[in-house]
């Protein structure tokens, strides 16, 4: 029963679906330097864990020059409108994305003349292991965030 209903509603939505698009943009970071996502701890940690090291990407974990990079981050963007509703859904090769990186992107989509409401808008990270970590700010991660390495590749990718 549960199938049927959600195929009811995926099948309403179909043929209403007016329009459709994606793209994908390159977002790999110059500095290549943010450590793998998820991958922080036994000799990826700083030498002297708990206390940080101070780095120009890092605090508490080594950063892993060239493996972050080596099959590039890519920013991909599906838009759809359906009965007249803008949805976007933007997903990066990252362990995930806080506000500081959403708020970018946004900002950044609307100065570009976007118009969709942000409530119709998702911003998500791919969740890949492969891709940087350390991409919140917040106190209790207390490490340089890769968003400050990532927003301005993004920014720079959607123009």
């Amino acid at each position: 029963m549960f199938l049927f209903l959600i195929s009811l509603i995926f099948f309403q939505s179909a043929r209403s679906l007016q329009l459709a698009g994606s793209a994908i943009v390159d977002a790999t970071p110059v500095a290549n330097c943010a450590p793998l996502a998820g991958y922080n701890h036994g000799q990826r940690r700083v030498p002297y864990f708990p206390l940080p090291q101070l780095t120009n990407c890092t605090t508490w974990m080594i950063p892993n020059k060239g493996r972050v990079t080596d099959d590039g981050i890519f920013a991909r963007a599906l838009a759809l409108e359906i009965d007249g509703v803008k949805l976007i859904h933007l997903a990066i090769d990252a362990i995930g994305s806080d506000k500081g990186l959403n708020d970018a992107v946004l900002e950044a989509a609307v100065a570009r003349g976007l118009k969709t409401p942000p409530s119709n808008i998702v911003i998500s990270g791919t969740h890949s292991h492969s891709g940087p970590g350390a991409i919140s700010s917040d106190f209790l991660w207390n490490i340089a965030p890769a968003t400050d390495l990532l927003v301005p590749h993004v920014r720079a990718a959607m123009r």
